[in-house]
């Protein structure tokens, strides 16, 4: 199966999903606890992280960014994973925080 692209240009399925792969660039992992817990800044090259957990709990992105249990921070059930999420390399930074049980948070960076 083939579909058209912006500029009419045919485009096979396959050409898609390569662009769409994920490059392993590195993993961080935090130990989550009651108190927010911040990541070190992606890799320069991350373009790409996603972000999986545990336990449930909640987090923020930014270049300094503090998690809690209030709007502005992102809930995430244990054992959950988000799709892959666009950061900018070099700066970007997570933040998390349990929601009720100590746990850890998986943040794959990829190109």
């Amino acid at each position: 199966m083939s579909l058209v692209n912006d500029n009419n240009v045919l485009v096979s399925l396959a050409d898609i999903a390569a662009a769409q792969a994920l490059t392993l660039v590195t993993a961080q992992l935090l130990t989550v606890s009651t108190a927010s817990v911040q990541s070190a800044a992606c890799n320069a090259s991350t373009k790409r992280i996603v972000i999986s957990t545990t336990q449930d709990v909640w987090l923020n992105i930014g270049a300094n960014p503090t998690a809690a249990k209030s709007a502005g921070s992102i809930f995430l059930a244990g054992g959950a994973q988000t799709y892959p999420i666009n950061v900018t390399g070099g700066t970007t930074k997570v933040a998390a925080l349990r929601d009720a049980i100590d746990g850890y948070v998986t943040i794959t960076e990829s190109t």
